[in-house]
């Protein structure tokens, strides 16, 4: 865990009993947090005042203090809970780090006052209570947790955008670019320090609820150790495999879904996988946010053969409509594929082939907005625009779509 402090940003005065009293959590959190604070604050004290005293050119005292602050910090850990590998990292990390800092600033007299060690020991209390508490709700028997960011103006936005946000306890949190199981874990996000440093969200552990009730059959778990990097549409998508998937389906870390409804998902799936004739095409299926794929509700890579396509709750019949189309994609260009047609021709040559299947049904650009019935407005002169664009192979999609869904 390495950590990249850019502590001038952060300039504080509050006491401990202020900053953690605004915090989200119990008063017995909000108290071990004071008490812990007070006693990593005298322990920093001690460390700065040594560092003002000592020759800057002595490397060797540099190497004595970073072993004296981390054997310090070990101590005080183990008042509280026996450190563990984490926790043991994390002292060796935060003592290299806060004696670096300190020697490369030591002429700047903030990077030796008393505001910076309380600053940094309010930080610590919080990094150690924040991991012994999510060690000991597993312990526990607590099966999920909510984040709960502050209500204040200072919270960062990509805090605040998951707040109120509950999930399966051993599962990660989406905070902006980071990864993590509760606020301020090191262990998995330290490449993203801004996420990060002076945290002040709190988290609630949770025992099952009825809302996470499932029965075995729709229990689903996801490959954490297989991340999935890519790309559709130039956004960049990271997911993971739901394990043992019929379907091949990871999920994007932007998206939170129920077991029920991955389940039912996956039902769907393998039947309109035999109506549109996948067989031995076996594309990846990723389900994405709301934030991802931005101009489609669907999208299929054929390098990776991969099909995308959001998750839409509240409106199956989107849902369904949008994993026939990019099913049949998937057919068409394995299909051409396998004829000897070169990659880079596949459109040209599926525009070629669907207009005169269109030419033969009698679609033409005067009916095109009828090939379906009770067709919307906007889904009208969408389609009306595909035909004149020369886009017949969306269009002829789109009529074997139609067909699927009517019957």
């Amino acid at each position: 865990m390495t950590r990249n402090i850019d502590e001038l940003s952060n300039l504080r005065s509050e006491t401990p009993e202020q900053y953690f009293g605004k915090m989200r959590i119990s008063k017995e959190q909000k108290a071990k947090r004071v008490e812990y604070t007070k006693k990593a604050n005298d322990i920093l004290d001690l460390i700065l005042v040594l560092l003002l005293t000592m020759d800057d050119k002595d490397f060797s005292m540099y190497a004595y203090l970073r072993d004296r602050l981390e054997s310090e910090l070990l101590s005080l850990m183990n008042e509280y809970a026996t450190p563990d590998d984490y926790l043991i990292d994390y002292a060796s990390d935060f003592a290299y780090n806060f004696i670096d800092v300190t020697r490369n600033n030591i002429e700047n007299e903030w990077f030796t006052s008393s505001d910076r060690a309380l600053y940094n020991a309010e930080n610590c209390a919080n990094d150690f209570h924040n991991y012994i508490e999510y060690r000991d709700a597993i312990i526990a028997g607590k099966t999920h947790k909510r984040w709960l960011a502050e209500p204040d103006n200072k919270v960062r936005e990509s805090h605040q955008k998951v707040d109120g946000k509950k999930i399966p306890i051993k599962e990660f949190f989406r905070v902006g670019l980071a990864r993590m199981r509760f606020p301020k874990d090191y262990e998995f996000a330290s490449a993203f320090p801004r996420e990060l440093i002076n945290c002040r969200c709190g988290i609630e552990y949770l025992p099952k609820t009825k809302d996470f009730e499932t029965t075995q059959s729709y229990r689903h778990k996801l490959n954490y150790d297989k991340q999935i990097n890519s790309e559709a549409q130039g956004t960049s998508i990271i997911s993971y495999p739901v394990i043992g998937s019929p379907n091949n389906i990871s999920i994007s870390d932007e998206l939170q879904i129920k077991p029920k409804q991955l389940q039912e998902i996956e039902n769907k799936i393998s039947m309109f996988k035999k109506k549109v004739g996948i067989t031995n095409e076996n594309p990846n299926i990723v389900l994405v946010g709301e934030k991802e794929l931005v101009n489609d509700d669907g999208n299929y890579n054929l390098k990776t053969n991969t099909i995308f396509y959001h998750f839409f709750p509240k409106d199956e019949i989107l849902q369904d409509h949008t994993i026939i189309h990019e099913l049949f994609h998937c057919k068409d260009a394995h299909r051409y594929l396998k004829n000897g047609i070169n990659i880079k021709d596949i459109i040209s040559h599926e525009r070629f082939v669907f207009k005169k299947k269109l030419d033969k049904l009698g679609i033409n650009k005067n009916n095109v907005n009828t090939i379906k019935k009770e067709m919307g407005k906007d889904e009208a002169i969408a389609l009306s625009r595909q035909y004149e664009a020369g886009k017949y192979d969306e269009v002829y999609t789109e009529y074997r779509t139609y067909k699927i869904m009517e019957e």
